[in-house]
């Protein structure tokens, strides 16, 4: 069972993702009441939606959406991140869309970011996921609630544009999706049930709508006996195997990153703070300690805008050497990198895609 995500919510979290029952009966009874409801919710949108407010295109635009099934992160944006650079490699012109989610542009007018523009946008503005997409990839990003209309501001912005992706894009309604590529990390789909009864956004029903999809750890858990025969075909996954850790004092000068065995003896027996604001803290910190790293740990909430106020108070209260974070929770200390006194080092994931798989992907998107 994978680590509890919030100490207030913990019997709530073992219940999705054990096995056996944790709750009593009585709560049992309750959320599965409320699952009902929310599923009936679902529905009824659909069919609102399906009937008078249908998804709608963008033209000479290609759309790709990547996301989940269950709440919480599961491995998208670097999968986002792998995805865009293989479109790029490919010769296709690429921007993203994405919600900017706990930003100030979550609830604004879409609109578009240019890489060059980067270093004046602080990570708290667009958000960080957002922030770490457009700088990774280097391609335009639109940042809004509504992915129509941020496709559209990408298109009106440049024209030549060929495809989007659409980071966690699989619950919007409001664009039309031509590929869809979904996402399972270790907590595979927990218990099967939607919210609140399981961690289900949407119920798993044929998983054949999905274009394919990419295993960040999914793992052969007892429901995966159950929905592997039914998932779309595989299309590649993340690893440690190419990760890389990055000093923030010189993100963008590659000659100073180290590999992971590198980094794992440079910051062997010395005093480390590992931090982490995402969905499932543990996870990180798990990976640390496999690592063959001992580390004090920092759990945050999932894109806590705080994070460098409860990383600083930590620091000066304790005699640490370095700090250790999740890429995601490093680009807010971008704009104040070259000022920071603080040595921190984040630890960068790649996915890695089945090149038969992208070369197949590619041409269905230039030939379309």
């Amino acid at each position: 069972m994978p680590p509890v995500t919030n100490n207030r919510n913990g019997r709530l979290f073992q219940q999705w993702f054990s096995d056996q029952p944790v709750l009593a009966w009585p709560q049992r009874a309750l959320l599965w009441m409320a699952s009902l409801l929310y599923r009936g919710i679902l529905a009824l949108r659909r069919a609102y939606l399906k009937l008078l407010a249908p998804p709608q295109s963008v033209p000479g635009l290609r759309v790709v959406a990547v996301g989940n099934l269950i709440v919480g992160g599961a491995g998208k944006t670097p999968c986002v991140i792998g995805l865009a650079q293989g479109l790029k490699e490919s010769g296709l012109r690429c921007g993203i869309v994405t919600r900017g989610y706990r930003s100030a542009a979550e609830h604004q007018p879409s609109r578009v970011i240019d890489p060059s523009e980067l270093g004046q946008t602080p990570a708290s503005l667009i958000g960080d996921e957002a922030w770490l997409l457009a700088w990774r990839t280097q391609l335009p990003i639109a940042v809004g609630k509504n992915r129509l209309q941020g496709a559209q501001a990408l298109k009106a912005r440049h024209p030549d544009l060929q495809v989007v992706l659409l980071d966690d894009g699989l619950q919007q309604s409001t664009l039309a999706v031509d590929v869809s590529v979904l996402v399972l990390d270790d907590r595979g789909f927990g218990n099967g049930h939607c919210l609140p009864l399981g961690p289900l956004r949407e119920p798993i029903g044929d998983l054949n709508r999905f274009s394919a999809w990419i295993d960040n750890g999914f793992g052969i858990r007892p429901d995966a006996h159950t929905f592997l025969h039914a998932l779309p075909q595989h299309c590649g996954h993340l690893s440690q195997r190419n990760a890389a850790w990055v000093p923030l004092q010189a993100w963008s000068t590659p000659g100073q990153w180290l590999g992971l065995a590198a980094g794992i003896e440079k910051f062997r027996n010395r005093r480390v703070l590992a931090t982490a604001g995402i969905a499932v803290p543990a996870r990180f910190f798990k990976t640390l300690s496999d690592l063959g790293l001992s580390c004090d740990t920092l759990a945050l909430e999932d894109h806590d805008p705080r994070t460098i106020e409860h990383v600083q108070a930590k620091w000066e209260t304790q005699n640490y050497d370095l700090v250790l974070m999740t890429e995601k929770d490093a680009v807010k200390f971008f704009n104040q990198a070259q000022s920071c006194a603080i040595p921190i080092w984040a630890l960068r994931r790649e996915a890695q895609l089945d090149h038969d798989f992208l070369t197949r992907f590619v041409h269905g998107l230039q030939t379309a």
